[in-house]
């Protein structure tokens, strides 16, 4: 706690009079986190208007560009990702984090679903975008060498576009 006292440059005493331990302090920094991930995907949503397809563009194109696509958020969010199989508190944090994400999901792909007059299983394919960007996100951060972010922003449009004839 003095550690992060000192790197927040505030009191020792002003943490602990916020946060029971280090263990509450973590738990709040991966729900601001979410919640800042969150309110960056509201607003390019907002921007890109009612059509589902712009939606999901939106929502494709922000999670590859900063400030979601950067190696610290990854290292932040690798630590909590990683307590989430050992620590409750972390892991309901996460199931509801992710739910938001992807009930968010669903709800635009239901809608590109219903524009492009076909049927799909919006849990599922929520489900596996919710993989296919994490995927992509996790490994151009790991390496960006390896593919640029405008690559992994393309195949994850190719994907929606399969999407919009019901595959």
């Amino acid at each position: 706690m003095r550690h992060v006292a000192a790197e927040a440059g505030v009191s020792p005493g002003l943490v602990r009079h916020h946060f029971e331990g280090m263990q509450d302090l973590v738990a709040e920094t991966y729900r601001a986190t979410g919640k800042q991930i969150a309110a960056i995907l509201d607003e390019a949503l907002a921007a890109a208007g009612p059509s589902a397809e712009a939606r999901l563009h939106a929502f494709i194109e922000t999670s590859f560009k900063p400030p979601l696509l950067d190696a610290d958020l990854l290292a932040v969010w690798l630590a909590f990702w990683s307590l989430t199989r050992t620590d409750p508190t972390i892991h309901a944090i996460h199931a509801k984090v992710y739910a938001g994400y992807r009930r968010l999901l669903e709800e635009m792909i239901g809608a590109l679903a219903k524009a492009n007059n076909v049927t799909l299983d919006t849990r599922q394919a929520a489900l596996a975008l919710t993989a296919l960007l994490d995927g992509l996100w996790l490994e151009h951060c790991l390496d960006p060498e390896t593919f640029s972010a405008v690559e992994a922003a393309a195949i994850a449009h190719r994907w929606v576009a399969g999407l919009k004839k019901g595959q």
